[in-house]
């Protein structure tokens, strides 16, 4: 699973929001690559309705609020190590949208225009695109393609 929290609700977590942003630093610098990868495989198709009923709802309770965060981490990691190959898949369109986008925004580099979205503005729509609960998949790639170029400049995702 993507989140260590499980089934906890945020309330009963003191330490909740150093918890995650522990779990984001992790995935950004310490964790092995290949196993950073299997993440960006559960986020790009994971929750598109092709799991089994039971696991998506635990899958998408351990991650309330939370997918965004963990995800745009993983594709951040793996854009930095050069692992931005895309993924050849159609079961989960909004998701890849945002996967395919990111990926092209990091490679693309380039000046950050002023009136380019912030993370704050970004992360709820990836969030509803990785969720497959944005029907509009060329909004899910421009989520995408401006969280990867604010990500080529170092601007990471945060937790909270």
């Amino acid at each position: 699973m993507l989140g260590a929290t499980a089934n906890v609700p945020a309330a009963a977590q003191p330490d909740a929001l150093a918890e995650r942003r522990a779990q984001i630093a992790d995935i950004l610098t310490r964790m092995p690559v290949d196993r950073v990868f299997s993440r960006r495989q559960m986020c790009a198709w994971g929750i598109s309705g092709e799991m089994d009923a039971a696991v998506e709802r635990a899958f998408d309770s351990s991650l309330a609020g939370r997918l965004a965060e963990e995800c745009l981490a993983t594709l951040t990691r793996l854009a930095r190590e050069g692992r931005a190959e895309p993924i050849q898949d159609n079961r989960a369109p909004a998701a890849l949208a945002v996967d395919a986008g990111f990926m092209a925004g990091f490679r693309q580099g380039g000046a950050v225009p002023a009136d380019l979205p912030g993370m704050a503005t970004l992360k709820p729509v990836a969030e509803r695109c990785l969720r497959q609960r944005e029907a509009n998949t060329r909004l899910c790639s421009a989520a995408g393609f401006a969280l990867g170029l604010r990500a080529s400049h170092g601007e990471v995702v945060t937790a909270g």
